[in-house]
């Protein structure tokens, strides 16, 4: 296993040593692991002429303290498998720091090897490293490659098979990149070239009723149409618990609607002139597994707690304890999502693990100003 504990990188050094090997310590995030790291690790390899070479990789606190909410894209414990499994790499270590200087202090290298987008002079742990009697390398290719730049290609646009099935289609595709998503909608309300929108997510479809009604019903002179959602989890179609009936202004003319900026989680339509009903449904097919859950409650808690925390609300001790009790009442209870069987259960949960998220972030963000380069997704 190449995964290890300091200490026991620690103790290979200390075998290397006693062969006469060199020891190098290369560092970084190695976030979606691209051919310039690769290059940089291959180089320090080379640079040891046979010897040792242990990797420390950042751990996800770290990560996050020095590149921002939403990085790393990868977690730790993959990002270091990961570069475990490149032939050239004898060792990994994770160390939580934004700097190497711990983990060279332990590891007292031969080499400290950084990238090209270095110098020897302006590498921050240079000191340290003389200091232990070592020396700073520089190794890879030019700067040419850089996660951030993978990052701004896969964020302008869909991650999944969406854009091409929309292209296949015939679908006129126009990307940005993704800020929070009031933005995207209306972003996407103003490109829009017909006079009315079906507005529709990846993970929606237009129900057969839905299809046949939308057309003769945006004759009838409405603004917008509050459309019933039909959400679906694990097998079971969600009839209670809140769920349904769930409308939402999802068909209406792009003249006369516009979305709410201020909300960035959960987009609120604006509308000029007369709001009606429709009964034909969207499909919501809201979650492919109870893990996929989760992670989607996280990110909205996570968008939702900086909204309020911009807004001037600080967390309170009662917000965090009995907001997401609340939420699991009235939607497992008094709603009755108990009726939904186990799936009624898991998701009334789910909406409360997001009350939590969001009013446990706020607290952190109020109190802890430190916390606000972490991110929960």
């Amino acid at each position: 296993m190449k995964v290890v504990p300091l200490a026991e990188a620690v103790r290979a050094r200390e075998a290397a040593r006693g062969e006469g090997r060199k020891v190098a310590v290369a560092n970084g995030a190695f976030d979606l692991l691209h051919v310039g790291h690769v290059r940089y690790l291959q180089g320090a390899k080379d640079l040891t002429s046979g010897g040792l070479l242990v990797v420390g990789v950042n751990t996800d606190r770290s990560v996050r303290a020095s590149k921002g909410p939403g990085r790393p894209v990868v977690p730790q414990e993959e990002r270091a498998e990961i570069v475990a499994a490149l032939g050239c790499v004898d060792l990994v270590v994770l160390f939580d720091e934004t700097d190497a200087a711990a983990l060279l202090t332990a590891l007292r290298p031969d080499l400290h090897v950084k990238g090209t987008d270095y110098s020897e002079a302006s590498v921050p742990e240079g000191e340290v490293v003389a200091r232990l009697g070592g020396r700073t390398a520089i190794a890879g290719d030019p700067k040419d490659h850089s996660t951030t730049d993978v990052l701004s290609r896969i964020r302008g646009g869909s991650r999944d098979a969406t854009v091409r099935i929309a292209e296949e289609a015939g679908a006129r595709v126009v990307s940005r990149p993704f800020d929070d998503f009031a933005r995207q909608h209306e972003f996407a309300r103003s490109e829009a070239r017909g006079t009315c929108i079906l507005s529709l997510d990846a993970d929606e479809r237009a129900s057969d009723d839905l299809a046949r009604t939308a057309r003769p019903a945006l004759e009838r002179g409405a603004a917008a149409y509050a459309l019933p959602f039909r959400n679906h989890f694990r097998g079971v179609w969600l009839r209670h618990g809140g769920f349904h009936p769930d409308f939402h202004l999802r068909l209406f003319r792009k003249d006369l609607c516009r979305y709410d900026l201020t909300r960035p989680v959960h987009e609120k339509l604006i509308v000029q002139g007369a709001v009606e009903r429709l009964e034909a449904p969207i499909l919501h097919f809201t979650c492919s597994s109870l893990a996929q859950c989760l992670a989607k409650m996280e990110r909205y808690g996570e968008r939702a707690a900086w909204s309020l925390f911009a807004q001037g609300r600080r967390g309170q001790a009662w917000e965090v304890a009995f907001r997401p009790l609340w939420r699991f009442v009235r939607g497992y209870f008094l709603r009755g999502g108990f009726l939904d069987g186990a799936a009624g259960a898991a998701m009334a949960w789910a909406r409360a693990y997001e009350a939590y998220a969001r009013y446990a972030r706020l607290w952190e963000l109020s109190q802890f100003p430190e916390s606000r380069g972490d991110a929960l997704r």
